[in-house]
């Protein structure tokens, strides 16, 4: 099983770039990291409106069938729990692909 990550990348005047990482290696951490559950947010959690966007991480089989994981959140601001993105930079990058829109 394979990890495939698209994150934003820059925005131009021509629209948001989006980066493709393929990614490989054991999965073991990434799955542990991806079953924990969100810790729900408190009425007085802080959400930093600069804060980095959430990766879609899909987790892609031999065949290449692929599943969207849904990622775990911290309580205080609502982003991706740190344990994930430990697991996912632990893992090897494959290839890395920019896309950017067209003019």
């Amino acid at each position: 099983m394979d990890v495939v990550l698209c994150l934003q990348g820059d925005i131009t005047s021509a629209g948001m770039e989006v980066i493709e990482e393929h990614r490989s290696g054991d999965l073991r951490r990434l799955v542990a990291a991806i079953a924990a559950p969100s810790r729900p947010a408190s009425w007085f959690s802080f959400t930093d409106v600069d804060a980095s966007p959430v990766p879609l991480v899909w987790l892609v089989d031999a065949n290449g069938r692929a599943m969207l994981a849904e990622l775990p959140r911290e309580r205080e601001h609502g982003l991706v729990a740190p344990p994930v993105l430990v697991a996912i930079d632990q893992l090897t990058l494959v290839s890395r692909t920019i896309h950017r829109p067209s003019a």
